[in-house]
């Protein structure tokens, strides 16, 4: 920036001693106390403020206090020459060029305000420089219109810490609802604008005033769409949103638009309900937020530079992938591959489906079996069937004997391998054609995972599964035999076992058909029968096995390596061949990234085709062009579909389809009923491996062109040529548009607030939902009936975006722009339904607040202003609590309770209606223990955690007790207050009544007259106790001794007033009938 466009607020080697007397100076003698009240004093600080505020909000306003006038100056010079005839002139040339509609510009102004509210400088100025920047203008509209940008606590969670952050954003929040509600100041912050040179006109009579910015939008770090992380991010997202805010007239009419109307009475801020009755009815909820999205088009070629990359990374994984992670130094080579190998074997073994832990998962067997259920349940019912013929009609049975014989040779028949019986000649069918399938899918299976494994752990390393594979099948193969032997041994024992069976019914003469013991001889042929099966399925798969490992397997290891050696030789000789161009060599590395973190895109921009430098583009395209959940590791995944082709891929057209390995002699299986044509010889496979890096330099580029990839084709023109639908190429614009639209919607739905939201107090304080929010494009260039037109009409109407003739009017084919932006606009609500602010607050009062050393530094330096500027109220109910806590005193509505020493009273409130008392916060919001003195400043102070505490407890709950202050506090008619309704009629609301003391009160058996002698008896010891207590202490005093009850004495004795006043005058209303 340059230095003419910054103003220094402390220069080098300046004390805060030195800023703090400049921020007081000029400030008469008669406010000064006040003044430094709310500042920390000199004798105290020891921030290097040169270096910053120390995360101290108010010593952040002393550092721009100090340099006010100075701030005020530059403002005006700005100002001024934006205004100029010159000025104008070059800015309608320059909307022109954008696009933007004809016609004078106008001289107003829009200022935004960018800020944070968790720091120390920039949370404790920004309300003091918006003062400064409308002290420029004093008279113009548009400083009743200044948009400020405020980044919540929750973006510097990641790399501050909450305990510092947190009370900081107390204060901001709260001093900000403070300055929205009121048009008016403390008498002594008016003398100290005074002094800087900052007079506001109709202070305190002109509704429109307001302290601060207007229009005051929090943004977070996530929505429910996109989460920043890291604070970077979320910088560029808004400065990029502002660099469409400030350029296009449309964002700016609608942002104006919205704004006005709603935050301003009679439109939002009238029709949004606020539960929380902390401001009048006219005013609107203090805080916005918004959220940007935009899609965008990337304009650079540089398709050779990409594909390059994509090669040489390819390559230099498959040949040295191997060594990632790998210390050679203590290792050998040998002894790394041979770790990385065993340690990935059982993977490999399963992602080949060839593994076989057990009988039951063994996924060979599994493979190569064929369904046998229907088969066994017909041998059962043959033989049972069968071996009846022998039963006499007599008895209906037969003898023990004869049962065995006929189940026996029953058996026999139909389990025969010479001549085949059906059953055997079924199953050896139905086990060829599992056979098949296994070979056919195995071949591919192999080939594809071998592929994959050489993209991930390295060619070296692969060899070594293969050359463990076949050890690890040939050892199986052992396993099947002997298991082979063991099931045929019990199938070659039927006869025995059925006889064994029949045995439960020795010495019966004639065994019925259905006596248990030949259900159960039988159950035991069908069982032999199955182990006889299951012999020749092992035997069967022995053979297979030993066929793939001798004519795939290994040769396919031996393929690898030569290829591998071949390829190395081939770099070696490039490298070291002069008369060769070095191609290899000088194809870019994948890490080779030298473009500055600042270039990337932010998670709101949702690119086209990237636009940023080489690496920036081919890392966002890489991402792209995987599926959502897999870009954490997008380019490995690209490296598997490069190298696999075919394999992984299903889009790519057959004439320019590649795979890793390619298979020039398939497999054909020894046993004809493995092979897929019978017709064909037994044959060993073969395979070709290109050793050759222009290979695979072709293959990038036939990966980056499949039609419909982010890397199809680079682009030169904005977005309207982009997708002209005039280009020849059909299936091009389909994908471009496809693409536009999908991240149009992505992008729409990024856009959504940047602010996290409490959905139950959200509906509980304003009967809103989450999800209720405006939207603000900047100009959309494609003309009204184009493909182009239709599809963002499509998709904002699908996301009940569309607004009509509004929307149309956005539409301009002029625009010549190389991004859409949307701006999503929420309401403005109170910030106790925004967790973004509030919770981190509530998380850091509840760690400290029991502790009276981590409270007092929790809010040490904190708040930056008066008292009574700081409560995040309306003066009204500010007024109202003042005025209701004496009223509560002379009704005796109040208790208090003294628990631990180091958290001070427990005051509360009666509550006719829960016939019990609501209670303050607890701890107040001090840092000592509260005398009885400052109970009113504390009370008053302590509404801002009463609001924080309702987030933290999900309920208005906290804020009933100022509730009940503020009805007390109305003291102006006798029907509606409870003061005078009592001096009128000695009785109180509610169906439980906490009477007052008589001496304060009266009683309900005393006279009107009576009742308010002693209530004007008791005000005015009161007021007097006040004035001696309060308003007597010397002015000149010091600023650090001051009290809480002190700084607020004015509106005190105004509320004292107001009260015995309403006494003294009360009247019994005529009843008008």
């Amino acid at each position: 920036m340059p230095s003419e466009n910054y103003i220094n607020l402390v220069a080098p080697g300046t004390s805060y001693r030195e800023a703090y007397r400049a921020a007081i100076n000029g400030v008469p003698e008669r406010v000064i106390t006040e003044v430094e009240s709310a500042m920390p004093s000199e004798l105290d600080v020891t921030v290097p403020v040169d270096l910053g505020a120390g995360k101290f909000r108010a010593v952040g306003r002393t550092l721009a206090l100090a340099k006010l006038g100075d701030v005020k100056a530059a403002a005006a010079k700005s100002l001024g020459k934006m205004t100029s005839d010159g000025a104008l002139t070059q800015l309608a040339t320059l909307n022109t060029l954008l696009g933007n509609k004809s016609g004078l510009a106008s001289k107003d102004p829009i200022v935004i305000v960018v800020s944070s509210i968790a720091g120390g400088s920039g949370a404790g100025q920004y309300m003091e420089v918006t003062e400064a920047i409308k002290n420029a203008a004093p008279t113009a509209q548009w400083v009743h219109n200044i948009f400020s940008l405020l980044y919540a606590p929750d973006v510097f969670q990641s790399v501050g810490n909450v305990d510092l952050i947190a009370p900081n954003a107390l204060g901001a929040m709260a001093e900000a609802m403070s300055g929205m509600w009121s048009n008016d100041l403390e008498q002594s912050t008016q003398e100290l604008y005074r002094a800087k040179g900052i007079n506001i006109p109709g202070i305190g009579e002109d509704p429109k005033i307001h302290i601060g910015p207007r229009f005051n939008f929090v943004i977070g770090r996530e929505n429910s769409t996109i989460d920043f992380k890291d604070q970077p991010d979320v910088y560029k997202a808004v400065a990029a949103s502002l660099s469409t805010w400030v350029t296009d007239d449309k964002v700016q009419d609608q942002l104006l638009a919205y704004n006005v109307a709603n935050f301003s009475a009679g439109t939002g801020a009238m029709v949004l309900p606020d539960a929380t009755g902390i401001k009048d009815d006219n005013q609107a909820p203090p805080f916005a937020s918004m959220g940007f999205g935009r899609v965008s088009l990337g304009r650079d070629k540089f398709l050779q530079y990409a594909s390059e990359r994509i090669a040489r990374s390819s390559i230099d994984q498959m040949l040295f992938a191997h060594e990632d992670g790998a210390d050679l130094k203590k290792f050998r080579i040998e002894e790394v591959i041979d770790a990385k190998a065993k340690q990935n074997f059982p993977n490999f073994l399963t992602d080949l489906h060839l593994a076989h832990e057990s009988d039951l998962t063994n996924e060979i067997l599994n493979a190569v079996r064929p369904a046998r259920e229907a088969v066994l349940g017909r041998f059962y019912s043959e033989i049972f069937s069968e071996s009846q013929e022998g039963v006499s009609a007599k008895t209906g049975g037969q003898s023990l004997g004869a049962w065995a014989e006929a189940i026996t040779s029953k058996y026999q028949v139909k389990s025969s391998m010479d001549p085949k019986s059906q059953f055997i000649r079924e199953e050896e069918t139905a086990r060829s054609q599992a056979m098949k399938r296994f070979v056919s899918t195995q071949q591919n299976e192999v080939l594809a995972v071998t592929s994959r494994y050489i993209s991930q752990l390295g060619i070296k390393v692969v060899v070594e599964l293969l050359r463990m594979l076949e050890e690890d099948l040939t050892s199986h193969r052992g396993d099947l035999a002997k298991k082979r032997n063991e099931y045929q041994g019990w199938a070659n024992g039927h006869a025995g076992s059925i006889a064994t069976a029949l045995q439960a019914v020795q010495g019966q003469e004639s065994v019925r058909v259905d006596n248990p013991a030949v259900s159960s001889a039988i159950e035991i042929a069908r069982t032999c029968f199955y182990y006889h099966l299951e012999a020749q399925l092992l035997t069967a798969t022995d053979a297979l096995l030993e066929d793939m490992v001798a004519n795939f397997i290994r040769p396919l290891r031996e393929a690898l390596f030569s290829s591998e050696g071949a390829l190395l030789k081939v770099i070696a000789i490039s490298t070291s061949d002069d008369s060769k161009q070095n191609l290899y060599e000088a194809w870019p590395k994948f890490d080779q990234e030298t473009v500055p973190a600042q270039f990337k895109a932010a998670p709101n921009e949702f690119l086209l085709i990237e636009t940023d430098t080489y690496p920036t583009e081919f890392k966002t395209l890489i991402t792209e062009s995987v599926a959502a959940a897999r870009r954490a590791n997008a380019f490995p995944v690209v490296i598997d579909e490069v190298l696999m082709g075919k394999l992984a891929l299903d889009d790519l057209e057959p004439e320019s389809a590649w795979q890793l390995i390619d298979t020039s002699k398939e497999w054909i299986p020894v046993d004809r009923s493995a092979r897929i044509d019978e017709s064909q010889s037994n044959q060993s496979a073969r395979f070709e491996f290109s050793a050759y890096p222009e290979e695979y330099l072709k293959r990038a580029q036939s990966w980056m062109q499949r039609k419909g990839s982010q890397f199809y084709r680079y682009l030169h023109q904005d977005i309207a040529g982009y997708l002209d639908e005039n280009m020849e190429d059909r299936a091009e614009l389909i994908g471009r548009q496809q693409t536009f639209k999908r991240q149009l919607k992505e992008a729409l739905l990024a856009s959504e607030p940047l602010v996290k939201l409490n959905s139950g107090l959200l509906m509980q304080i304003h009967n809103r939902q989450i999800g209720e929010v405006d939207s603000v494009m900047s100009a959309i260039p494609f003309d009204n009936g184009s493909q182009a037109y239709s599809l963002t009409a499509e998709t904002l109407k699908d996301l009940k975006m569309w607004k009509g003739a509004a929307t149309e009017e956005l539409f301009n084919s002029a625009a010549k722009v190389q991004n859409i932006d949307i701006f999503s606009v929420q309401s403005p609500f109170q910030p106790v339904v925004m967790n973004s602010i509030v919770q981190p607050i509530s998380e850091a009062w509840l760690k400290h607040r029991a502790n009276r050393s981590t409270r007092t530094d929790f809010l040490t330096w904190r708040r930056s202003r008066p008292l009574f500027e700081a409560v995040p109220a309306a003066p009204s109910k500010k007024r109202a609590i003042l005025r209701g806590w004496y009223v509560a005193r002379v009704l005796g509505q109040l208790d208090q309770e003294m628990g631990e020493a180091n958290l001070g009273p427990h005051i509360k409130v009666w509550s006719p209606k829960e016939a019990g008392f609501d209670s303050f916060p607890y701890p107040l919001m001090y840092g000592g223990v509260v005398e009885a003195e400052n109970y009113p400043g504390a009370v008053l102070k302590s509404l801002s955690i009463a609001l924080v505490m309702c987030n933290s407890e999900g309920s208005l709950a906290p804020l009933d007790a100022y509730k009940r202050l503020i009805d007390l506090g109305e003291v102006r008619s006798g029907q509606t207050s409870e003061l005078l309704n009592w001096i009128l009629t000695g009785k109180l609301s509610g169906n439980s009544v906490r009477l007052p003391n008589p001496d304060r009160a009266g009683s309900t058996d005393q006279s009107m007259e009576d009742r308010r002698a002693v209530v004007v008896k008791y005000l005015e010891e009161l007021s007097a106790e006040f004035r001696n207590d309060v308003e007597n202490l010397d002015y000149q005093r010091d600023a650090r001794n001051t009290t809480l009850t002190w700084e607020i004495k004015h509106e005190a004795r105004r509320a004292i007033d107001e009260v015995l006043e309403a006494a003294k005058t009360v009247v019994a209303k005529k009843s008008g009938i």
